[in-house]
This record gives structure tokens, sequence and C-alpha cells, in this order.
């Protein structure tokens, strides 16, 4: 199994370079998963559900997220209806989204 992992992605540009370029990668690479740093991804600060689904489309199937996970305003209304996004783990319980991923590739398990 070939797993990419993709650092912070950062505003329009990270964004505009996942549409252009990682769908080929992937198929170039025989990648099966990939996982990308969001928490930064709209405007440079935070992410929201819009940026989220873009970055899904753009061909990455599970999205991380960091101390910016709260910057954009309406975010932690929207978080839980993202299944393919996981706020930190440190965070409070009551903090909505959730703390981890377990995903299914090819029949494998894996843990996010």
């Amino acid at each position: 199994m070939k797993i990419l992992v993709l650092g912070d992605i950062v505003g329009r540009p990270g964004r505009t370079f996942l549409k252009d370029y990682l769908a080929e990668y992937r198929q170039k690479e025989k990648i099966d998963f990939c996982i990308a740093n969001g928490e930064n991804a709209a405007g440079g600060a935070g992410i929201t559900a819009k940026t989220a689904r873009e970055i899904q489309k753009a061909g990455v199937d599970a999205i991380t997220l960091g101390d910016h996970v709260w910057d954009q305003k309406n975010f932690n209304n929207e978080i839980d209806d993202l299944d393919f996004v996981c706020r930190p783990a440190n965070l409070p319980d009551s903090n909505p989204g959730r703390h981890f991923l377990l995903v299914e590739v090819n029949g494998i398990k894996l843990g996010l």
C-alpha cells in the first residue's frame, strides 16, 4: 500500500496546486490513500466545509487539522458533517468533530 501524506495546504494557492496536479501524481505513483493537513486551507488560516470538500474533490481522502481548526467563523457548526475530517485529538471531548478517523482502503484499516 502506498500512502501519500501532505503537509499544510495553505490558502487558494495550495488548493489550486492540488486540483492541478494531485490526480495525475496519484495515478503515476499508484497512491492508494492520501492524507493532508488542511488547517490553513481557507485564506491561510483555518478551514471551511467548502474548502474541505474542494480538497477532497482534488483527491485527498482524509484531512487532519491543527491549532487553527476554529479560525474560520462557523466551522464548529460544519465539522460534524465532514466524515473525512479529523480535528486535533488533544482538544476537549466537548469540541465538535471527530478526534480520530478509521478508514478502510483495499481491505486494510488505517487509523488517523
